[in-house]
């Protein structure tokens, strides 16, 4: 059980190594190249904030808002009776049946001896 801990930690030791040896390589060779920036290099982004000139307050010759007229509420014409056809009192109203029904045979086991 000891063995495989301590080969275990030799191969982590020598991975982290090998990385760090890795990047100590590749920043010689390239660390004197300048950086990718998305920002151009240089004063070449100018940011202006430009604020609306107050214009002098003078009145107008034609008003800005017109104004309508306001409509005056017209009646709306009511019903008007007629003469129709109307219940009568005193007359019952009984329903009769139209057709007469007779219940369906059903049909029952009959027991077998």
């Amino acid at each position: 059980m000891e063995e495989s801990n301590s080969k275990t930690k030799i191969i982590i030791g020598v991975v982290v190594l090998l990385l760090v040896v890795g990047g100590g390589v590749v920043y010689f060779f390239l660390g004197n190249r300048p950086l990718v920036s998305p920002l151009p290099s240089g004063n070449s982004v100018k940011v202006m904030f430009v604020t609306p000139s107050p214009e002098p307050l003078e009145p107008t010759s034609t008003p800005s808002a017109s104004i309508s007229p306001t409509r005056k509420p017209t009646a709306k014409p009511t019903a008007k009776p007629t003469s129709a056809a109307t219940a009568t009192p005193g007359a019952t109203n009984t329903p009769t049946p139209t057709s007469a029904t007779t219940p369906t045979p059903t049909n029952t086991p009959t027991p077998t001896p």
